[in-house]
């Protein structure tokens, strides 16, 4: 490698710098730990911020100008680009209520997010389903500001996020800015509320009939609040016992069922070592922001001899962090140390169940 006339491998001293980076002497789990906290610093450093700042401006000017390049060519009669026509309360029926109550990811090519708005109308008692792009009610707000130009309208979400925009959590923070964007409309005098504009918004289209078949009649947010939730979701954990040690490595759980369904979670892990009367064995993970697929990659030791180990149970429970109220419980998992294998080092998935019974 000396000799590959690599400027920065020059030296000796070179290779075991990137020796010594690939921390050859630690095990799986260390390594795995360090590398994560090490990429999770890299995220949150400045420059790469700025760096996804400046992509994202790059990608809206292009798209700005393959709209406009669109728009020059175009020769539809639509109000909006996306409708086949215009639509209006006599054509529709008068809407009585719309929130946006859903979002889904779809790759087509590019990936993106589709809104879920829910539509009730007067007289009509089955609601309808209209699914719109972000894109779209950017379009929708700047034409309704060049038709009521003397109007203060609400305000929409920014294009713009530092970071990555494609990402669930921002998706999660767009719908509820969205929902509170489409309330206020309606609540608006009846010659915005009742434009042609925003029917033909909330018009279905072809493609909206097609993904309402395949869409599950969902309850507004206010009502999934007060609802049962079935627990569920999987938590990934490598359990073995070397240098005197209980050593559990919690690396990752998917698809967390949180109690509100149209949100994400803040979810983190805590042991116990049962039975644990005046709970001395609590240890618990950091907390993964914004997620219902957190990793965490962090290895928690309990200084014991495999003798007692082997006469206890691993509480592993997953909660959600409430930073006003209850820590909310999302399941947990019951393991019998006593009948483990606790000498190989191989992770396996758990199934997270209702184990609030304690030993």
């Amino acid at each position: 490698m000396l000799n590959s006339g690599i400027s920065c491998l020059s030296q000796v001293a070179d290779l075991k710098y990137i020796r010594d980076s690939l921390l050859p002497d630690s095990s799986e789990g260390e390594a795995t730990a360090a590398f994560t906290r090490l990429i999770e610093a890299s995220l949150s450093s400045w420059f790469t911020q700025v760096n996804f700042f400046i992509h994202n401006v790059a990608q809206i000017r292009d798209r700005s100008q393959l709209r406009l390049s669109t728009a020059t060519n175009s020769k539809a009669s639509s109000v909006l680009s996306f409708a086949h026509g215009n639509y209006s309360v006599d054509s529709d029926g008068l809407v009585d209520s719309a929130r946006v109550v859903d979002f889904q990811k779809h790759y087509n090519p590019e990936k993106y997010y589709i809104y879920v708005v829910n539509i009730c109308r007067v007289d009509v008692q089955a609601p309808s389903f209209v699914f719109r792009r972000f894109s779209h009610f950017h379009e929708l707000h700047t034409k309704l500001t060049e038709a009521f130009p003397e109007t203060s309208l609400p305000k929409l979400p920014s294009k713009i996020y530092i970071g990555r925009s494609q990402i669930r959590v921002v998706a999660e923070r767009r719908r509820s800015e969205l929902d509170d964007y489409i309330r206020h409309l309606l609540m608006m005098p009846a010659d915005i509320s009742e434009s042609e504009l925003l029917y033909t918004f909330f018009h279905p289209l072809q493609q909206d009939n097609r993904e309402a078949s395949l869409f599950s009649v969902r309850l507004l947010p206010e009502e999934k609040r007060n609802r049962e939730r079935a627990i569920g979701g999987q938590v990934k954990l490598l359990v073995r016992h070397e240098r005197e040690a209980l050593r559990v490595m919690v690396m990752h759980a998917k698809e967390l069922s949180p109690r509100n369904t149209t949100s994400l979670a803040d979810p983190y892990v805590k042991l116990y070592l049962l039975p644990d009367p005046i709970k001395a064995t609590k240890l618990k993970t950091k907390i993964a922001r914004k997620t219902l697929n957190p990793t965490f990659n962090e290895t928690l030791l309990y200084s014991m001899p495999e003798l007692e180990v082997r006469q206890r149970h691993l509480q592993v429970t997953v909660l959600d962090h409430d930073y006003v109220g209850e820590n909310e419980f999302l399941g947990g998992v019951l393991i019998d140390l006593s009948q483990a294998e606790l000498k190989t080092s191989v992770a396996r998935w758990y199934a997270l169940t209702d184990i609030r019974k304690p030993l």
